[in-house]
Order: structure tokens, then sequence, then C-alpha cells
């Protein structure tokens, strides 16, 4: 019984009785289009917490999430202007990330160099690749395919 009893239960059981309160009050509230309508805003930002959050579980720290963040952006505007569809596109970015991670995680593991020292340096190397590659400058011009990507529903963008 006192695992009950912990904060996170409270705050579990307080969010319970706020949706229950807020379903009754305004009947479409628990829909699955304002779930869906409600999420769709932060998506970007869920994808980087739940990375950060495996990250801080296992008591390890990335600082350099907004540079490399920052590559991606400028991994795929440069993919854009070579030619590239929109799946191509996401490919650039999520390469360019894996890539940098990849960097951040040999130094960390193999070298034993602590997380933060190593994320903190690579916060500057990769702000300042981007920074060098775009100036104060930006990329515009994306295909109407990517942008469909970006801005709609899982389902509509798998055709189902």
């Amino acid at each position: 019984m006192r695992a009950w009893n912990t904060w996170e239960c409270v705050l579990l059981g307080l969010l319970a009785v706020l949706l229950l309160a807020f379903g009754v009050l305004q009947p479409g509230f628990l829909s699955l289009d304002t779930l869906a309508d409600s999420t769709f805003n932060f998506s970007e930002k869920g994808v980087l917490a739940l990375a950060l959050m495996l990250l801080i579980i296992t008591g390890e720290i990335d600082l350099s999430i907004a540079a490399i963040l920052a590559l991606c952006s400028l991994a795929m505007g440069y993919a854009m202007k070579a030619g590239a569809g929109a799946w191509g596109i996401v490919a650039a970015a999520v390469l360019t990330g894996a890539v940098a991670g990849a960097v951040n995680g040999v130094l960390v593991t193999r070298y034993k160099l602590p997380s933060i020292v190593v994320t903190i340096g690579t916060l500057s190397l990769y702000r300042g690749l981007a920074l060098v590659a775009l100036g104060d400058g930006s990329i515009s011009g994306y295909p109407e395919a990517f942008s469909t990507l970006g801005n709609s529903y899982l389902g509509e963008v798998l055709g189902l």
C-alpha cells in the first residue's frame, strides 16, 4: 500500500480527476479528435523529450539537442536544394541526427567522457557548423509534399 502514497500517484490521481471532470463538463473533450488536435502542436517537442527522458533515466544529459536540431534542419534545406523529395528530406534529417548523436555517444561510451562536457562541446560544434553554413539566412521553398508531411496527421501521411 505504501507505493500508492507517492507524489507521482497523487499527480496521476489528480490528472484522472481532472480528465473525468472536463469530460463531464464538455462532452466532446474525451474524443479522439480532441486528443489528436491537442497533441498535434507539440509532437516534435514530445519526440525530443522522449529521447531526453531515456538519457536522464540512465543518469546522463544531452545539452546539444537543440544544436543537433539546427544541424538537421540545415541538412533538410540542403537536401531540398539538391532536389530530394519529401522522404529524401526526412532521410537527410534523420541521418544527420543519427550521426551527430553517434558522435556524442561514442565520446561518452568509448572514451568515458562526462556527457555534460561532451554535449556542451558538441553543442558549440554543431551550432557553429550550422551558423557557418547558413549564416543569418534561411532556406525556403520546400515542396508541397514536404509541407503536407509535416502538417498532417499520421493516418493522412500513411494514406489510411
